[in-house]
């Protein structure tokens, strides 16, 4: 009888628990929502080096044939910037800092960004 009645019972009208199983006893986790993300356009002289960049230094042959493949089929991965406080337009590199470099050796004037609204402290772990 008990099995009928529940068999009638429409999913949104159960309880949250009854959904997640006898064995669970707390809500399911919420998803922490991330911060928007804007695409945009910047010109590359705008946009400045990570300072904690932990990849210093470039194989230079790597990077022209990442810039050769840029020539032929443009810059696929947008670069991710965080806005420079007090520099209206300005941006710093959270990851992308041999995207830019091998965009700069094939001749880009603009690129493809991704501006977060990233905390500085969270910079050298995106790096």
């Amino acid at each position: 009888m008990l099995l009928h009645r529940l068999r009638k019972l429409s999913a949104a009208s159960l309880p949250w628990r009854a959904l997640w199983g006898i064995g669970t006893l707390q809500r399911p986790p919420t998803r922490i929502p991330e911060a928007p993300e804007i695409l945009s356009i910047v010109s590359i002289d705008r946009i400045e080096p990570n300072p904690v960049q932990p990849r210093n230094e470039v194989d230079a042959k790597w990077l022209e044939e990442l810039a050769a493949s840029i020539r032929c089929y443009g810059l696929m991965q947008p670069l991710e910037v965080v806005p420079i406080l007090g520099r209206r337009g300005f941006f710093q590199i959270v990851d992308g800092e041999r995207r830019r470099q091998a965009a700069i050796l094939a001749g880009l004037s603009k690129v493809p960004v991704r501006v977060r609204d990233a905390q500085r402290r969270t910079m050298p772990v995106a790096a």
